[in-house]
């Protein structure tokens, strides 16, 4: 198998196992995971063809779809501490957009300034304090 299994999906195998079994019905089955009767249906037959190893993620250890891209990351970073350092994260979203034409969300940004040492939220709250640098 080669990967670990996630609590939840220990908890599908033993469903499945009482599912096999004829001890739950396939409506309790999908209760019992959380999933539509259709899904149970799928993860069953994998079950059955793969083992447990059909039900780990196949997603697991690999990259986001939805990450971005390493070159636009680090241009924006770069761009960030020479222009924006003391900007907040709303302003410098904008300039990188409108003046260097780096499309990015604010969140992403705020993620960025933060991961570069930026940026430094406070410890109860959404309110962040620049730092000096």
């Amino acid at each position: 198998m080669g990967k670990l299994m996630s609590q939840k999906e220990v908890k599908r195998a033993q469903v499945l196992d009482m599912l096999e079994e004829d001890k739950i019905s396939q409506q309790e089955a999908s209760k019992r995971i959380g999933a539509g009767t259709r899904q149970v249906r799928l993860l069953s037959k994998r079950y059955r063809a793969e083992g447990l190893g059909g039900l780990v993620s196949k997603k697991r250890g690999r990259a986001s779809n939805r990450r971005l891209d390493e070159a636009a990351r680090t241009t924006a970073i770069e761009l960030i501490g020479t222009h924006y350092r003391d900007f907040g994260p709303t302003l410098a979203n904008e300039k990188l957009a409108e003046l260097h034409g780096i499309q990015l969300s604010v969140e992403s940004t705020r993620q960025l300034i933060i991961g570069a040492g930026y940026w430094r939220t406070r410890r109860g709250g959404t309110v962040c304090t620049h730092l000096t640098a």
